[in-house]
């Protein structure tokens, strides 16, 4: 409305837009009122929906609290029956433990008491062997050396009876040629006399003419030369006898038919007169004078012409062979009575090895060849030569003994043990040779158990490889250094008594490989036909 009325006065009358504005009014206060009722309801209806949300989630959260309790309990219902199970499981895999380590203790106690057992069987047979083996072994041994010492025994006796064979030998040549010399002295001198008393009866009869006595001449001559027809050389012709030399060419003077002028006529005279002996006489003493007048040519003659001059020595006409002396036929004789070892001692290849070479080591001894110039005192060359082997022996023949042989012994050192070579005992310095030709392949201490020093050589023989081991020396008897190429029978080292060891020696070995294995070394040596260093010229 636009102004306030008069009480007691009408009101004038509305006009048509105040009836539209009243009437606007008056909708937009129903309207109003209309929204405020709306809003109130719907405030009402959001207040009752917010308290149903209100109550449903409280209905949630009971629902949900009272689930996850029920769900707890489930879970520790389940946790409680799970731990239970796995209690009860626990407990019964610890009885099944307990009964399976129970099981293995019992098997274990009883496999314990099994290999006890057997060990202790195996140990008594393994000993039983053992002492089987030693004893075999000590009785081999001393069945060994009994019979190696009845061996050199045989071998002293027959050395001995060899000698006084030797002796009475040449007793009886002495004698038989002092009886042969007086027996042509005695002949020489009859028929002396016999020639004396000719002479004498020939000058009493009638005188010859110088015809027949040339005629006669000529018929003493043929008769003295037909008188010992298979002994007496003839001219030109040496004299073939038995001399004290070698099998090798030598030169020797020879008889020559007389040259020169003629002889005088008294000389013939002489010699015509001179009756012939007897032929039986003659066929008795000849062969004695020609075997003398050789002898003596060879006793007194042959030493006067070894001062003679190179060319009256190249003068002689013939080179011939001389036959073998009677001491080589002894000594040939000898050789084929050698010693020979009892069956036992052969059936041994070491003993029968060493045997061989004690007998070689004993030959040396007698017959050492000695390496002399090639020219004599007279200018002729050397007749004698020797073939070169290609293996020496480590220790010059009669410079030592064998002391310990490659084998099982009882050491002072290691006891009962097998002696893997061959000890060589000589006097301390003795020269250690080497063997054959090689390269030192080591020089130093001792290894693999061996004492100090210790020198390997490594040889190549026939396409084989060896190595020989040498012990024992000092350091100051050591003469080759490693990467040396040496020759057999170079002096490598001398003999010493350094280490374990009881007295001077050497301990030699010989190697097939460098893995340590090793052979019998006088075997060796003698399969590969070792001879004495004095034999290499």
């Amino acid at each position: 409305m636009s102004g306030s009325a008069v009480p007691g006065t009408p009101a004038p009358p509305l006009t048509r837009r105040q009836l539209r504005e009243a009437e606007r009014a008056a909708e937009a206060a129903r309207l109003h009122t209309a929204l405020e009722v709306q809003r109130a309801d719907e405030a009402a209806r959001m207040r009752a929906a917010e308290e149903a949300v209100a109550h449903s989630r409280a209905r949630l959260r009971a629902a949900e609290e009272a689930a996850r309790l029920r769900a707890a309990e489930e879970s520790a219902a389940q946790t409680r029956a799970a731990a239970e199970r796995a209690a009860a499981q626990a407990a019964a895999e610890r009885a099944a433990q307990e009964q399976a380590v129970q099981e293995r203790k019992t098997r274990r106690r009883a496999a314990e008491k099994a290999a006890a057992e057997r060990a202790a069987a195996e140990q008594a047979a393994a000993e039983k062997v053992a002492a089987e083996k030693v004893a075999a072994e000590r009785a081999a041994a001393e069945k060994a050396a009994a019979e190696r010492a009845a061996a050199e025994k045989a071998a002293a006796e027959r050395a001995a009876a060899e000698r006084a064979a030797a002796e009475q030998v040449a007793a009886e040549r002495a004698a038989a040629e002092r009886a042969a010399a007086e027996q042509v002295a005695a002949e020489r001198a009859a028929a002396e006399r016999a020639a004396a008393e000719r002479a004498v009866a020939e000058r009493a009869a009638a005188p010859q003419t110088r015809r027949a006595r040339a005629a006669k001449v000529a018929d003493v001559t043929a008769g003295a030369l037909a008188t010992a027809p298979d002994t007496a050389p003839t001219a030109e012709t040496p004299a073939d006898i038995p001399t004290a030399a070698d099998q090798t060419p030598t030169e020797v003077l020879v008889r020559r038919a007389p040259s020169g002028p003629p002889a005088s006529r008294r000389a013939l005279r002489e010699q015509s007169t001179r009756p012939a002996a007897p032929q039986r006489r003659s066929r008795g003493w000849a062969p004695r004078a020609a075997v003398l007048g050789t002898l003596g040519a060879l006793t007194i003659v042959g030493p006067l012409t070894g001062l003679a001059g190179a060319d009256e020595v190249a003068s002689a006409s013939q080179t011939v062979a001389t036959q073998a002396s009677l001491l080589e036929h002894l000594d040939a004789a000898a050789a084929a009575a050698a010693l020979v070892a009892p069956d036992g001692l052969l059936a041994d290849r070491t003993a029968a090895s060493r045997a061989a070479l004690m007998q070689t080591s004993r030959a040396n001894e007698r017959h050492t060849l000695t390496c002399a110039p090639l020219d004599g005192a007279n200018g002729v060359r050397a007749a004698v030569t020797d073939r070169e082997s290609a293996v020496i022996m480590p220790v010059a023949a009669g410079a030592y003994r064998l002391s310990s042989s490659y084998g099982f012994r009882n050491s002072p050192f290691t006891g009962y043990s097998k002696h893997l070579g061959e000890d060589f005992a000589a006097p301390k310095g003795t020269p250690i040779y080497a063997v054959a030709d090689g390269t030192v392949e080591y020089v130093g201490v001792g290894k693999d158990g061996r004492s100090s020093m210790l020198v390997i050589l490594k040889h190549e023989i026939d396409g084989e490889t060896f190595y020989t081991w040498h012990v024992h020396m000092y350091p100051d008897g050591i003469r080759v250094t490693e990467g040396q190429t040496v020759r057999g029978g170079d002096v490598i080292a001398e003999v010493g008594s350094n280490g374990n060891s009881t007295g001077p020696h050497l301990h030699f070995e010989v190697h097939t490989d460098t893995e340590g294995t090793t052979i019998d070394p006088l075997t060796w040596l003698e399969e590969h036909g070792a001879v004495d260093v004095s034999a290499r010229c």
